[in-house]
């Protein structure tokens, strides 16, 4: 079993600077979404899917 997830958040240390990093996978984390490896922002996503 994987203990952490590589997450993006923004404002982390308050700072107003977003980061990615790893987060442990425990009590705190409440929900996520994941992106698939090949989403591109900038591009029209038309063959989607929801797992």
């Amino acid at each position: 079993m994987i203990d952490s997830i590589m997450v993006a958040e923004g404002n982390t240390y308050h700072d107003n600077i977003s980061r990615v990093l790893l987060r442990n996978k425990d009590e705190h984390v409440r929900a996520y979404i994941r992106i698939p490896n090949n989403f591109d922002y900038y591009k029209s996503n038309t063959n989607a899917s929801v797992d």
